[in-house]
């Protein structure tokens, strides 16, 4: 049986353009883990290039998915610090196990 997270949509990821990448991976999210699709990237002058995968997000509370703009890994924080060598993806909320809510950061391309 399949389950429906609420997404929805916050500010646009600062000037990080990722065009759609990162997209949530419904095939590798299960319980605590997102999945995610890889992205190809730019920011400034440095092209990186970032591989799909997944990342654990901890239980009850509320998770701050980033990805480092030098080298495309994607982490998962309980403590939304501002840090600017980090891009905003997601803000995901979890309760008893599962993921209860997702808010899309990613830059939409215009």
């Amino acid at each position: 049986m399949s389950r429906t997270v609420p997404l929805s949509y916050g500010a646009m990821a600062q000037d990080l353009q990722v065009n759609g990448g990162f997209a949530i991976n419904p095939a590798t999210t299960t319980g605590l883990t997102l999945g995610y699709l890889g992205c190809d990237f730019s920011y400034g002058i440095t092209e990186v290039e970032a591989a799909a995968g997944t990342v654990a997000l901890t239980d009850d509370t509320t998770n701050y998915v980033k990805v480092s703009r030098s080298n495309g890994a994607v982490t998962a924080y309980t403590v939304n610090e501002a840090d600017t060598a980090l891009a905003h993806l997601y803000t995901v909320t979890t309760a008893s196990g599962v993921i209860t809510g997702i808010t899309d950061y990613r830059s939409v391309p215009v």
